[in-house]
């Protein structure tokens, strides 16, 4: 593919992301699966052309939905872990041992769900206090569910690549190619 439709592709794609990120105002309870869903249009990019253009998608992405999208937290959650996730994911998944493989996946989540959390609480999306609130057995129990709904993600978007592969692939390649 050259060049120019590379780029053309990361416009057409960034659109739809862009678009999905302001859905999320009309369809508030999304919240994570419309930013999540953002996130698998690159992957088309990464496995067709370069990763420098699904990288370049998901900053266009992630800088017009911190611009445009109603919900800010949505932008936050793309921006900072579901967007760039599926692009770095192949990385991941290149290591010889599965152990290390979920490791890394999993010190990436743990390292950007925080820092989801402290830059949610520093721009007014969450409150710190409230957080405190809830004390540490239920703040322990909610990261072991975020942790358990991290894993199903990874699963859902391994099956998603792998229907991409088998079945949407051969049927768009010449778009491609």
């Amino acid at each position: 593919m050259k060049p120019l439709s590379k780029l053309a592709f990361c416009g057409i794609f960034t659109a739809f992301g862009v678009i999905l990120l302001l859905m999320t105002g009309l369809f508030p309870m999304a919240e994570f699966a419309l930013p999540a869903i953002a996130g698998l249009l690159p992957v088309a990019l990464v496995i067709e052309s370069e990763k420098k253009y699904a990288v370049l998608t998901f900053f266009a992405t992630a800088i017009l939905g911190a611009i445009l999208c109603p919900l800010k937290e949505s932008a936050l959650y793309y921006a900072a872990f579901l967007g760039f996730y599926p692009i770095v994911k192949s990385s991941f998944e290149q290591c010889k041992n599965r152990i290390t493989e979920w490791l890394c996946k999993i010190c990436l989540f743990v390292v950007m769900a925080f820092l989801i959390l402290f830059a949610g609480c520093f721009l007014g999306f969450f409150s710190a206090a409230a957080l405190l609130a809830m004390g540490i057995p239920l703040l322990c129990g909610s990261a072991l569910l975020f942790l358990a709904a991290f894993i199903v993600y990874d699963l859902a978007v391994t099956r998603l690549i792998s229907g991409y592969l088998f079945l949407l692939r051969p049927r768009i390649s010449r778009f491609f190619h």
